[in-house]
């Protein structure tokens, strides 16, 4: 537990420096309040702005102090649940605490607590059976001195729940540093880099560093955020033998992290709406204001006007089932995030499983349960979240997402954030869909306002008003339905018992009108297309090639005849 530097044995990792540059009047406070004031210590600051380097560099500049000094003082560092840790019974963790308290008291310990406001987690089911809670008597007696670093919404969090325990402690706050002071930390990390390191860093590269996650990561502060990711960009390019961290290194790094497209991580590229607008008319068949609304979404954001306080788009996505909705999510999902990533960046939660009180809980998450929403969002920050049939909710769902949709983040009891802002939130709703027929129905403007209707009357207006589109879904007619089959026999062809054997396979127009018509009912739109390939294509297909398995490099013709029939061309 006690305190010291880990060394990492690989010779390409990248360890950040030992240094609290343009932090050096906090940590001057922060040994006086350690050495002079006998101080329990919170250092309070944004994600990234540099708590742990303060508090490590005045670690290490009271233990050079105390080098033939009658300093003293040790610095031990443990994580809440390490304390915990191997606990069975009633009581174990209390005599961890008491014995570690006494070893402390023989070194004249500090102990440093990774995550501090765990300690309020820990122990118990509430607070006031925590660790911390348990801590206060020793605090109040001075038994046991803390240190510990907090985010501002963390120190709140922790006064709300448990005052007692914060009213122990001073406070050193991190302000955010001006731009100015930020390049100054860049330029010394570079020389830093070019020193130690044997890397070179590019003053164009500093700037792409800055603009991107000046953007695209605007809830952490600087310079935390920075010298992560330039640490991560010099540990790739030192994997692959070279020396110098370029400008378009930074942009393939945050490719990857990130998943958006270099067109919009690019000045120099430009956007083409209409190359867009055929992206999506090729994925989303028979809706042609829905490609309209999800070009224009993608030109803000190209532009730099979307607002960064909020997720990039809200949309509620309207029609009755069947029609391309979550195509239509799909599509938006892998245009906005899918470069270069392996799955697809599609947050899909289906809101009929949160329709009763205690399924809030598990959707949102209690305590120190992290919820579906929140643990989703938390792994994949770039991506489309899809709230599938969300009138199905628990009413008390749609207050919880007052805040992320008008905000872009969630903050938890504790005070830890999730962060929504590089997200598209998509819900999906059947609401005034019932009582018709999702085929030839032609009265798009009733059609349009009953959905609008049936919305506004169910979801509250402070809801509603928080959504930037609500986008409607038309009815699909039977030349909708014939080119959706067309793009998923397209689809067909490539699956990997076919390419594997280099079957080229083709469709008669007997067969293509075949599928359409029974794969195709009015109440489900286009839904059943898929399980009718399965039924009429996909199984007759598996017992032909069982048969035929010597088949290889052919070209294979199939039609229908009351039933599949296959020729090799």
């Amino acid at each position: 537990m006690r305190y010291s530097k880990q060394k990492n044995n690989s010779s390409l990792s990248v360890s950040l420096p030992e240094a609290a540059w343009e932090r050096e009047n906090e940590v001057a406070e922060l040994i006086d309040k350690l050495l002079l004031a006998n101080a329990n210590v919170l250092v309070v600051g944004a994600q990234g702005a540099g708590k742990s380097a303060v508090i490590q560099q005045a670690i290490k500049q009271i233990t050079l102090k105390s080098k033939g000094q009658p300093i003293g003082l040790t610095f031990w560092q443990i994580t809440p649940q390490r304390i915990t840790a191997g606990s069975k019974y009633l009581g174990d963790w209390e005599e961890s605490i008491e014995s570690m308290i006494r070893e402390l008291a023989v070194v004249n310990g500090i102990l440093w607590v990774d995550q501090i406001i765990q300690l309020l987690m820990q122990g118990g089911e509430a607070a006031e059976d925590s660790i911390a809670s348990f801590l206060i008597p020793f605090l109040q007696s001075n038994k046991i001195r803390l240190l510990g670093e907090v985010t501002p919404q963390e120190l709140e969090s922790m006064r709300r729940s448990l005052p007692g325990f914060v009213e122990y402690f001073q406070l050193i706050t991190l302000e955010t540093l001006p731009e100015k002071k930020n390049q100054f930390i860049f330029a010394k990390f570079a020389d830093f880099s070019q020193k130690k390191l044997g890397v070179s860093i590019e003053s164009t590269a500093l700037t792409q560093t800055y603009r991107l996650l000046q953007r695209y990561y605007p809830y952490e502060a600087f310079p935390g955020k920075a010298l992560r990711f330039l640490s991560s960009s010099i540990h790739n390019i030192r994997q692959e033998k070279r020396t110098s961290l370029r400008s378009t290194d930074i942009v393939e790094q945050f490719i990857k992290q990130s998943g958006l497209p270099s067109i919009f991580l690019r000045d120099d590229i430009k956007l083409y709406p209409n190359q867009v607008k055929e992206y999506f008319t090729q994925r989303i068949i028979g809706q042609n204001n829905v490609v309209e609304v999800l070009t224009d979404i993608i030109k803000v954001y190209k532009a730099g006007l979307n607002d960064p306080s909020k997720p990039i788009a809200t949309l509620l996505f309207a029609g009755p089932t069947g029609v391309g909705k979550t195509a239509s999510a799909k599509a938006l999902a892998q245009y906005f995030f899918g470069q270069g990533q392996k799955r697809l960046p599609l947050i899909r939660i289906d809101m009929s499983e949160f329709q009763h009180a205690h399924q809030f809980l598990r959707f949102i998450g209690i305590g120190k349960e992290v919820g579906q929403l929140v643990k989703e969002v938390r792994e994949h920050p770039f991506a489309v979240l899809l709230l599938d049939e969300i009138e199905k909710a628990h009413p008390a769902i749609f207050d919880s997402l007052l805040t992320v949709l008008d905000e872009g983040f969630l903050l938890d009891h504790f005070g830890r954030l999730t962060n929504f802002r590089n997200t598209i939130i998509i819900m999906t709703t059947n609401l005034g869909a019932s009582n018709r027929s999702a085929l030839g129905f032609k009265d798009t403007t009733s059609e349009a306002a009953r959905y609008d209707a049936a919305i506004r009357q169910f979801f509250r207006p402070e809801f509603v008003n928080r959504i930037d589109h609500i986008v409607q879904f038309n009815s699909l007619n039977q030349q909708d339905v014939e080119r959706i089959l067309l793009k998923e026999l397209e689809e067909l062809k490539q699956r990997e018992g076919y390419e594997k054997r280099n079957l080229q396979l083709s469709f008669s127009s007997n067969l293509i009108q075949h599928i359409a018509k029974v794969g195709f009912d009015p109440k489900y739109g286009a839904r059943p297309l898929q399980r009718s390939i399965e039924h009429n294509i996909t199984n007759p297909m598996a017992k032909w090639m069982l048969i035929h398995g010597e088949t290889e490099s052919k070209s294979l013709w199939l039609d229908w005849d009351n039933g599949l029939s296959v020729s090799i061309l």
